[in-house]
């Protein structure tokens, strides 16, 4: 007589490591008369006509058994997220699937609460398949009343006869081949070959942090950073969502008695842990202080400042054109602060236009791209190039956002270097931002820029360096609302520039 195993994972809880098991082994299992159904053959099609037609054709002899594992049986991570609710549609699913295939035998792993939840964000997180949890919807998880007792309860409501095996997820971990010997009692997978390497392992913190930046979800990487390390929940959320699942192993055990695989970790009948032990550590990376060089606000002073300053920290960085507020965390990590001045977009487009206009020169000299020097047979001011960005005639105002895209200082601009208001009040909030200052008011801060950046007052025969004074070509009203309605983020980036100035002290 066939004997029926369905294995339902669930998620993050080493499924696929025991799915590539049984792939790898697909010919020791063939021998032994062993049919396996799971992923990616499980997922072409409708899941329940596919076991149905794999069920009817797969058997070859009255001692075939069978081997179905999909974990999306139970539901998906997305939805559980979504919903705050741990696989709130597993019943309606198996009756679904008990339609077609009735097993021997059920294989289920849990994990600590916490964990799972954990892994399950951060993975689909990285996975571009959410975003990263609202606090109220973190909330609604930790407080959720549907636990692992719960989908245990559906289980055996749907399928009574069947015999039902849990695993602690760190029970038998890195070894599926033991825990399907064990779970099954079937001899021939002692033939079996074992990978231990683990699989779909969660990701690193850096690799969160990178996803969260790369979306410009400011806000996630907020909430992130008042956790520790990539911890979604906090230890007071972690503490409660413990304590539950110590009340699941106990009712579970009640339920399954030895059927139930327990881990070291978990003895039953254990008080419940005051929190769970915390992730392993990113090797700490050492604290920068970043200056970002923004084109045409006023830097180069005060890196001629710090140049003379012989006894300047170590740990201040002047950042190059290709540095960012975003590329400096993925650098520096998290712990690094930020400096730079900002400037008003009309300005600051008017002294970028004319800076490339002359190379740079006197101070430097940097010779026109092929691009700009294309630009600059359009347009010889910045006020004409600012007109025409809206122009009737669309071959001007095509040369015209050309333009705005290939000169240097128009192309690079706060938004470039600072990304998003949101971002410049993340570093605010989080207490990394150290000097944010206009540059019309850089002079009269100075003292306190350089006491900041924990540098020495300028001496006496200290020349700064400081941009070519040039007579600021006026713009007319209507390029003025063309850069307006042309960079709109831009003026958001500048706004949220002041406010934060404002709030250091520096406007």
């Amino acid at each position: 007589m066939s004997e029926r195993i369905l294995h339902l994972g669930a998620h993050r809880t080493g499924t696929t490591s025991l799915q590539r098991f049984l792939r790898q082994n697909a010919d020791v299992l063939k021998d032994a008369d062993i049919r396996v159904l799971s992923p990616p053959d499980s997922r072409q099609g409708t899941f329940t006509d596919l076991v149905s037609r794999w069920v009817t054709c797969e058997p070859s002899g009255p001692r075939t058994r069978l081997v179905v594992s999909e974990e999306n049986v139970l539901g998906t991570m997305g939805h559980n997220i979504s919903t705050g609710i741990l696989y709130p549609n597993a019943k309606e699913n198996l009756r679904s699937l008990a339609a077609v295939y009735r097993p021997d035998v059920i294989l289920l792993s849990v994990r600590e609460l916490a964990d799972y939840w954990t892994s399950a964000i951060l993975y689909s997180l990285c996975r571009k398949e959410i975003r990263f949890p609202s606090a109220s919807q973190l909330g609604r998880i930790c407080e959720g009343a549907r636990s692992w007792k719960n989908v245990v309860e559906d289980v055996q409501s749907v399928f009574p006869q069947a015999r039902l095996v849990v695993r602690e997820f760190a029970h038998l971990q890195d070894n599926p081949k033991r825990f399907l010997r064990v779970a099954t009692q079937w001899q021939d997978l002692a033939e079996a070959k074992l990978n231990r390497q683990p699989r779909n392992a969660g990701p690193g913190e850096d690799a969160v942090i990178s996803h969260l930046l790369d979306s410009g979800d400011f806000d996630g990487l907020a909430r992130l950073g008042r956790t520790r390390e990539s911890r979604v929940f906090s230890d007071a959320q972690r503490q409660q969502m413990d304590a539950a699942y110590q009340s699941d192993l106990e009712a579970l055990w009640r339920l399954l008695g030895p059927s139930l695989l327990e881990s070291r970790e978990h003895p039953r009948g254990a008080a419940a842990k005051p929190a769970s032990k915390p992730a392993k550590r990113t090797p700490d990376r050492p604290a920068r202080t970043v200056f970002l060089t923004i084109g045409r606000t006023g830097g180069s002073q005060l890196k001629s400042l710090a140049q003379a300053d012989g006894d300047r920290p170590e740990a201040l960085y002047f950042g190059g054109h290709e540095d960012t507020l975003v590329s400096t965390i993925k650098r520096f990590g998290r712990a690094r602060k930020l400096a730079f001045f900002f400037r008003d977009p009309q300005t600051r487009f008017t002294s970028g236009f004319n800076a490339r206009l002359r190379q740079g020169r006197p101070c430097q000299e940097v010779s026109w791209s092929t691009a700009e020097a294309v630009a600059f047979s359009f347009f010889r001011t910045p006020n004409a190039l600012a007109e025409a960005l809206f122009a009737q005639d669309d071959y001007l105002k095509s040369a015209a956002r050309f333009s705005a895209a290939s000169i240097f200082h128009l192309k690079y601009g706060h938004a470039h270097y600072l990304h998003s208001p949101e971002a410049v009040s993340y570093e605010l909030e989080r207490g990394t931002l150290l000097v944010c200052c206009e540059t019309a008011h850089i002079d009269r801060q100075m003292t306190k820029i350089l006491s900041r950046l924990d540098l020495a007052p300028p001496g006496p025969d200290t020349v700064p360096k400081t941009a070519v004074p040039t007579l600021e070509t006026p713009l007319s009203k209507l390029a003025i609302s063309n850069l307006t309605a042309f960079y709109p983020k831009e003026f958001e980036v500048y706004a949220a520039c002041r406010s934060a100035a404002e709030a250091l002290g520096f406007s």
